[in-house]
């Protein structure tokens, strides 16, 4: 049988208790500002980037529909060892301007150098293609993971 008081229907819970908290700290407008710009631009180049990177492999370098399949497992694979590392790395630094506006100041540039190196069609032969894809996708997933 069902207990309604086990959901905490009209008690006052501890998340209740912390909103009402006249002490609570709220963050500053201007890095709410900061955070959510640079939160806009990096969803902006992740969709640009995940929408048009498998086409552009498969049609513009021409590799085969399978590395393009494995590149993109394998980053994902990577991705879930590398993400907690840096998180790891993040949290281990305490730099002067705070943990995460280091990262967010020192990302852009690189992550829009490799996006744009993504998009690049070197005229080499296909397996250094296929090196050159596989080497700019992981690194850009790693700048993005810092971002």
């Amino acid at each position: 049988m069902l207990k309604l008081d086990k959901f905490m229907i009209g008690r006052k819970t501890m998340e209740n208790k912390m909103l009402d908290d006249p002490n609570r700290k709220y963050v500053p407008k201007k890095e709410f500002i900061t955070y959510s710009v640079s939160a806009l631009g990096q969803g902006m180049i992740y969709a640009i980037m995940s929408s048009y990177i498998s086409d552009f492999y498969l049609n513009v370098l021409r590799v085969t529909p399978i590395f393009v399949l494995l590149l993109m497992f394998l980053a994902r694979i990577w991705d879930a060892i590398n993400d907690p590392l840096m998180g790891m790395i993040m949290d281990a630094h305490e730099p002067k301007r705070g943990k995460m506006l280091t990262y967010i100041i020192a990302t852009p540039i690189p992550i829009a150098l490799l996006t744009l190196s993504l998009f690049y069609a070197p005229d080499i032969s296909m397996t250094a293609k296929m090196i050159y894809a596989s080497v700019t996708y992981v690194l850009w997933g790693m700048i993005y993971t810092m971002s």
